[in-house]
């Protein structure tokens, strides 16, 4: 084999695939980020630049509603979801940027 040749490209997203529900949420890229918004209404944002995450934080956040009912917030480490979604489980915010939470660990 080559050692000369880059690692192989993700294919290029279809049209379709430029904008897409899933789970309740709209996921869209934007100038290489994807971006997903609940179709709710809500003002809440998740983002990255890796689609895989995208769709693994909005799984992570239905999974922690079947859990945010019966755990404090001192308990939120018992929820089976990734640690940037129990981090915001504690403290909300507008926007879960899923990049920052890959460098520091989290995600």
């Amino acid at each position: 084999m080559d050692s000369s040749k880059s690692a192989p490209m993700m294919e290029p997203l279809t049209k379709e695939e430029l904008h897409l529900n899933y789970h309740g949420y709209s996921i869209s890229n934007e100038d290489g980020q994807y971006v997903a918004r609940p179709l709710d209404g809500d003002e809440l944002m998740i983002v990255s630049r890796d689609r895989r995450r995208v769709f693994a934080a909005v799984r992570d956040l239905w999974t922690a509603l079947d859990y945010i009912d019966n755990v404090s917030a001192r308990e939120t480490d018992l929820i089976p979801v990734s640690r940037c979604i129990r981090d915001w489980l504690v403290n909300p915010t507008a926007v879960i940027d899923l990049n920052a939470a890959y460098v520091r660990g989290a995600c």
